[in-house]
Order: C-alpha cells, then sequence, then structure tokens
C-alpha cells in the first residue's frame, strides 16, 4: 500500500491540511507542538475510526468544530482508493456526550463507493486496530512495548486462518455454545437440563395422579378447618376494632379537654404578664425592658468611672499637700539667708574669695619652689668651692631672700582670705566651704521644686474640683432616674442604683419565665387542635359529651390494635388459603389423569436425554481437541518471529546482536552465552530489538497488504550509526515497493538519507 495524499479537514488542533506522499522513505518535518502527533492519530483514526474511550474521542475532535473529518487516498493492487471519514460529538442538555461516525471507501477513479460495511484498516491490512498499533505504527520505541492477550490471539487466528475475526477463538467459541445449549458448566441450564425437568414433572403427576383421591380428601378437611379458623379470627377483630372505636373516641374527648384546658392556662398566663408589664406603679416607666436596664448599666458604668476619678483626684490632691509641707519645713533652713538677692551677694563674694585663695596660694607655693631652688644653687655654690665667684653667690642669696619674702606674703592674704571664707560658712553652721557649696545648691533647687509642687498642688485640687462635680452630676442623674421609676433612695447612690438595677432584672426574668410558658402551653393547645383537626366537628362534639369508663385509662391501645391487626392478617390468610384449596380441588377433578397414558412419555423423554448427553460429551472431546492444537500452533509463532527479528537485529547492530528470543507473549530476550532480557540492554539498543520485532511481525501477519510505516519521533535514542543501520534497512525493506512515514522534529534523519537513497522531504 503506498498512500499518496493526506487531506485533513478537522481533527484535533489542525484544520484544512493537505500532505502529497510518494512511495518508499517520506520524512515529515516539523517543530515541537506543530502537530506531527496529530496527523499520525488521523491516519489511524481514518483506517480504524474513534477510540473506544470517551476521553481519547474527545481528543480527536477539532478544536474549532466539534467533528473530525478527513480523507486518504491510497493504491494498492494497481487500484487507487480513497477513503472518507466523518465523526461528529454532539452534547445533550443534560450535558451527556455522544458521537456518531459514518465511514466510505471510494474507487478513487469512478468516485464511485466500494467494499460497503468493511472496516478499511482490517480489510486493506488484514489485521485488526490492535496489531497494527503493534506494528506499524511506532512512537517512541521504548515506550510502546509489545504483547498482551489481544494481539496474541489475532496472530494465532490469522496464523491458522487467514482471517484474524476467524479461527480458534471463534471455533472454540461455537463448539462451546453448542455445549451450553445441552448443558451449561455448572450442568445446569441448557437443552438437557429442561428435558430432564420435563421429566421430572412428568414423573411428579404420574406419582400425583396415584394420590388424587388421597389429596382431594386432605383439601376438604383442611377448607373446612380454615373456614373455622377465619370466622372466629373476624368474630374476635369485630369485638377489638370495637373497643378501638370506644378507645378513640375516649382519646378524642381526652385531647378536647387538654386542648381547652392549656388554652385557657395560656390565657391566664398572658393575664399575669400583662399584670407584670402595668407600668403604673413605676410612675410609667417600663422598667423590665432592656433600654431602662441598659440606661441604668450605663449610669452604674459612668457612676463607677466618675468615684474613681473622685478617688483618684482627692489621693493625688493630698499628696500634693503633704509634699508642699514637708518642703516648707526643709526650707526654714534658707531663711536666715534673707532675700533672694542678698543670698546671691553673699554667694557671689564668698565665691571671689575662694578664687583669690586659689590664686593666693598658688602665688605662695611658686614663691617657696623658688626659695628653695635658689637656696639650694647657693649652698651648692660654697660646696663647689673656688670655682665660684662672690657675685653669683650674692646673687643666689638675693634671689632666695626675694622668694622667700614672696611666699610669705602669699600665705599672709591667702589666710585674710580663708579667715572670711570659714566667718561666713560659720554662720550658716558648715564646717567648710564645700558644706556651704552644698548648702546653696540644695536651696536654689528647692526653691524650684516648691514651685513644682505648688502648681501640681493647684492642678490636683483643679482636678479634685472637676471629679467632684462629674460625680455629683452622675449621682443627680441616677437620683432622678430612680425617683421616676419610684425606686428607694438610699444614702449610698451606688447602692440605691444596684438594687435598682437588681429589681429590675428579677421583674424581665419572671417576665420571660411566664412568656417561655405561654408559648409552651399554646405550642401544646396546637398540637392538640391538630391532632383532632383530622376528626369531624360531629365526632368531636359527640366525644366530648360521652361518658367513659375509667378502666380506659389504663387501656393497652397498642397491644390491641396489634391484636387486631394479626386477626384481620390470619383471616384474610385463611380466605385466601381456603381460595387455593378451592382452585386446587377444581383442577384435581378436572385433570383426572391417568398414569398408564402418562408412562409412555415419560420413556420417551429418557431416550432423548440420553442422546443429548452422548452429544454433550462428544462436544467436550472437541474442545479440547481444539485447545490441544492451539496451544501447539502458539508455540510455533514464537520460532518464526524469533528468525525473522534476529536477522533483521543483526543488520540494525552492525551484526553485534545474532540470537534473539521471542516468547509466547512477545517477551524478549539476547544470548550471549546466558540468556538475557532486552530490559538490560542500552535504551537505543532495547529500541532496535522491539523494532526488529515488529518489522518480524509485519512480514509475519499482514498477508494482504503492507501497510506504511509510521515513525512518531521514534529514534531519539539511536546513536548515528544505529539510525543509518536503521534507515538503510527501511530503504531496502520499502524503499521501492513500501512506504514509510518517518515524522521527526530533528534534522539527523534527512542528513544522513541523503548517502542512502531517494526521499520526500515534507516541512509543515
Amino acid at each position: 500500500m503506498i498512500i499518496s495524499c493526506i487531506h485533513i479537514q478537522s481533527f484535533g488542533k489542525i484544520n484544512n491540511l493537505t500532505l502529497e506522499l510518494d512511495g518508499g522513505i517520506n520524512i515529515i518535518t516539523g517543530e515541537n507542538e506543530s502537530g506531527k502527533s496529530t496527523i499520525c492519530n488521523f491516519i489511524r483514526f481514518v483506517f480504524y475510526g474513534l477510540p473506544s474511550k470517551t476521553e481519547e474521542k474527545q481528543k480527536c475532535i477539532s478544536w474549532e468544530a466539534s467533528r473530525a473529518a478527513g480523507y486518504i487516498i491510497f493504491s494498492e493492487d494497481g487500484l487507487q482508493y480513497r477513503v472518507e471519514r466523518d465523526a461528529v460529538m454532539t452534547t445533550s442538555a443534560e450535558g451527556k456526550v455522544s458521537f456518531s461516525e459514518k465511514c466510505t471507501i471510494y474507487d478513487n477513479e469512478t468516485n464511485n463507493p466500494c467494499l460497503r460495511g468493511k472496516n478499511p484498516g482490517e480489510e486493506f491490512f488484514g489485521v485488526p486496530e490492535s496489531v497494527f498499533e503493534s506494528t506499524a505504527y511506532i512512537r517512541q520505541l521504548g515506550e510502546s512495548k509489545i504483547g498482551g492477550r489481544s494481539l496474541l490471539e489475532a496472530s494465532e487466528n490469522i496464523l491458522f486462518s487467514g482471517d484474524e475475526s476467524a479461527g480458534t477463538k471463534k471455533a472454540l467459541k461455537k463448539l462451546d455454545e453448542a455445549r451450553k445449549f445441552l448443558w451449561h458448566k455448572n450442568k445446569s441450564g441448557g437443552k438437557i437440563h429442561d428435558m430432564q425437568e420435563n421429566l421430572d414433572s412428568l414423573e411428579e403427576r404420574i406419582d400425583a395422579s396415584k394420590s388424587t383421591g388421597a389429596r382431594l380428601i386432605y383439601l376438604d378437611g383442611r377448607k373446612r378447618e380454615l373456614t373455622q379458623s377465619a370466622e372466629k379470627a373476624e368474630k374476635d377483630a369485630a369485638v377489638i376494632k370495637e373497643e378501638l372505636d370506644t378507645y378513640e373516641r375516649f382519646s378524642i374527648k381526652q385531647a378536647y379537654r387538654k386542648c381547652v384546658k392549656t388554652k385557657r392556662e395560656a390565657e391566664e398566663l398572658e393575664a399575669q404578664r400583662e399584670k407584670l408589664c402595668d407600668a403604673s406603679a413605676t410612675g410609667g416607666v417600663h422598667i423590665y425592658k432592656s433600654d431602662y436596664t441598659e440606661r441604668l448599666r450605663a449610669y452604674q458604668s459612668e457612676l463607677k468611672i466618675a468615684t474613681a476619678r473622685y478617688e483618684d483626684a482627692r489621693t493625688e490632691m493630698e499628696a500634693a499637700r503633704k509634699k508642699l509641707g514637708d518642703m516648707n519645713e526643709k526650707l526654714a533652713v534658707f531663711e536666715r539667708f534673707g532675700s533672694v538677692e542678698k543670698r546671691d551677694a553673699l554667694v557671689h563674694k564668698v565665691e571671689e574669695d575662694k578664687k583669690a585663695l586659689s590664686s593666693r596660694k598658688t602665688v605662695s607655693l611658686i614663691g617657696l619652689i623658688g626659695t628653695a631652688v635658689f637656696a639650694s644653687l647657693f649652698v651648692a655654690s660654697f660646696i663647689i668651692g673656688e670655682s665660684g665667684s662672690a657675685a653669683i653667690k650674692t646673687v643666689f642669696a638675693v634671689l632666695a631672700a626675694l622668694c622667700a619674702l614672696f611666699c610669705a606674703v602669699g600665705f599672709i592674704m591667702a589666710g585674710g582670705y580663708a579667715k572670711r571664707i570659714r566667718r561666713v560658712c560659720a554662720m550658716f553652721g558648715c564646717a567648710d566651704y564645700g558644706e556651704f557649696d552644698e548648702l546653696v545648691k540644695a536651696s536654689k533647687k528647692d526653691e524650684a521644686a516648691l514651685m513644682y509642687i505648688i502648681e501640681g498642688k493647684r492642678g490636683a485640687e483643679s482636678k479634685f474640683d472637676e471629679a467632684s462635680s462629674a460625680l455629683n452630676k452622675a449621682s443627680a442623674a441616677i437620683i432622678r432616674a430612680l425617683e421616676a421609676a419610684g425606686f428607694e433612695i438610699f444614702d449610698n447612690t451606688a447602692l440605691s442604683l444596684d438594687r435598682a438595677i437588681a429589681k429590675c432584672d428579677e421583674k424581665r426574668s419572671e417576665i420571660e419565665k411566664l412568656e417561655i410558658m405561654i408559648r409552651e402551653k399554646k405550642k401544646s393547645a396546637e398540637e392538640y387542635a391538630a391532632a383532632l383537626a383530622s376528626y369531624p366537628d360531629e365526632l368531636i362534639a359527640q366525644s366530648a359529651k360521652e361518658d367513659f369508663p375509667p378502666e380506659l385509662e389504663s387501656y393497652d391501645y397498642r397491644k390491641r390494635k396489634r391484636d387486631y391487626e394479626f386477626l384481620t392478617r390470619s383471616a384474610a390468610s385463611s380466605k385466601e388459603r381456603i381460595y387455593e384449596i378451592e382452585k386446587e380441588y377444581t383442577e384435581l377433578n378436572a385433570k383426572g389423569e391417568n398414569p398408564v397414558k402418562l408412562a409412555p412419555e415419560a420413556e420417551a423423554l429418557k431416550g432423548n436425554i440420553a442422546a443429548l448427553t452422548e452429544k454433550f460429551e462428544a462436544y467436550v472431546l472437541a474442545i479440547e481437541a481444539m485447545e490441544s492444537a492451539s496451544g501447539k500452533l502458539r508455540e510455533g509463532i514464537s520460532p518464526k518471529l524469533a528468525k525473522t527479528a534476529g536477522k533483521v537485529m543483526s543488520k540494525l547492530s552492525g551484526g553485534k546482536y545474532r540470537s534473539l528470543g521471542v516468547d509466547g507473549d512477545f517477551a524478549m530476550s539476547y544470548f550471549d552465552g546466558i540468556t538475557h532480557g532486552v530490559d538490560s540492554l542500552s535504551a537505543g539498543t532495547m529500541d532496535i530489538a522491539y523494532l526488529s520485532l515488529r518489522i518480524a511481525l509485519m512480514d509475519l501477519l499482514c498477508k494482504k497488504s503492507v501497510p506504511p510505516f509510521i515513525f512518531d519521533e521514534s529514534f531519539a535514542r539511536l546513536d548515528d550509526t544505529r539510525l543509518a543501520n536503521t534507515l538503510e534497512l527501511l530503504y531496502r525493506l520499502y524503499g521501492e515497493y513500501g512506504q514509510c512515514l518517518l515524522f521527526t522534529c530533528h534534522g539527523r534523519e534527512r542528513e544522513i538519507m541523503k548517502s542512502i537513497g531517494a526521499f520526500r522531504q515534507i516541512d509543515i
């Protein structure tokens, strides 16, 4: 088969695409997500239709329209065909998705339909879709392992009969159906079973005809017993029915009385509530209402805040007054200074004397040092001896005397300054200038503190006045509110308010309890009324006037109702059984079967059962023989596949791998002294192993026509050498009389094919 044209009208994400193809190698190149896999799936769709799963079907439908449509033109055995397929997806109002599909095969030269009712894939390739996907349709080789029961059975049937749909499986199925027709596996059902049931029934009739007389006598007696039982049950049921009716009227009267009583009680409770809600005793103020209570609680909160602020302000004012008293006692010692001006002048004079004292001490110290130095030089000149002149000695002596005089004058003046300073310190009880200085600093500091305390006292008194006013205002508002409602006023405003709030809460609680009781009473009254609503007014009125015996108070209604129902059912059951007995009695009289006439019919059935049983055993033996032959056929498939696949594998691997094994489920292995599974090979080597198996399967199974080999990005894991071997093999196998479609996003295949042979390049 050679595909010459692929036209996709709508399929997945592709719309209105036409590809012109040649025989041999066709390389279709496109970027990732360009639609290569979609084209591959379209080829499968045209030849085999939509997939079985709904989600897979939806992937085939166009993204822009609710359909999948297109055609493929190909040549086969000198004729040119066109296969058109159209699938439409519809969605109901309930959201249920359904698909309709149409496929037509045309003679492309005459444009006339042909091969009606045929599946294109199975008709032209001779294999079902599962075999097509396991051989000619190749995705990533490592992602598409070969095997499975469906492929194995299809292979077996094709080899057995040349037809995938006709083989051992169908033959076994027909034999098994014939066997089941006679006798199911569990030996129940089937023709033999039905005949056996007829025989059993006939034998029962023979036995029954022998005992008909005895049966009629028994039925007559049983009918009399059941009649008596039914009459007694009906009589007892009538008595209980009268009791139940009387109790029902009694219950109506009880419900009526309770309904009236609960209504009256509800009215009395409402009167109590209205009395409690009357505000005439509280000056027209509804003290039970939440808005009044909330207002009192707001007053309570304001009173607490005002009282707290009053206490804080009073405490603060007392503390300020105490601080002021303490400071006044402390400042009494400074009164001897006189005015602030006198104090500052005196302090200024003492500080000047302090500075002068310090300078005179410094001068005296310098003079003392000079005296010591020059005296030392004078003494040293005598020690040296004659080397020093008398003039120098005289100079040293004079300088020493002047320094001594300077030092003495400095000490005398320093003593005067120190004496004045001690006198001023003694005036204020200070031992030295340090104590005096501390006394002056404390005086200035405490004066500032005194002014701060005085200001604090004034602020505390002002705050206390404001807090007192607020407290009085809050108390007055509370008193007015309580007096308006007639509440008792105590000396303690807070106590008066607390008791008033408690009384309001107590009254509201009483009213709420009454309202709950009123609702419960009304609900009970409504329930009694609802129960009475199903009865006629005349019956209610009659029952309310009727006198009933006291024992009805303890009447067990439920038990007597169960007794009545039991007796009613018992009477009905007896009547039903009487009807069945009468029917059977009439039938037995009408039949009047003769056992002598029934015996030959029974013997004929026994002969038929024996013949069919023999036939059933023959079917079982045929099934066992067919299954044995099928097993041997399957065992013969594997060596053929292994031989062909090994040759292909040797060429693809450059002669490295020659010996391949294939088991009954198409699992592959290779031999290098030890048998290994192909899963132990590298990814690229595993790919060419599975490709070898696919080519072998194509050679073995496709007897009608070899479909195009379709490769969808299949060679990604092959190195350049093995890719070249693969392409060269495909070219030799299919380059002249077959067709290969290579879908790829790479340029390796195109570059390698340039050195092998002719091919067609198509870019999408």
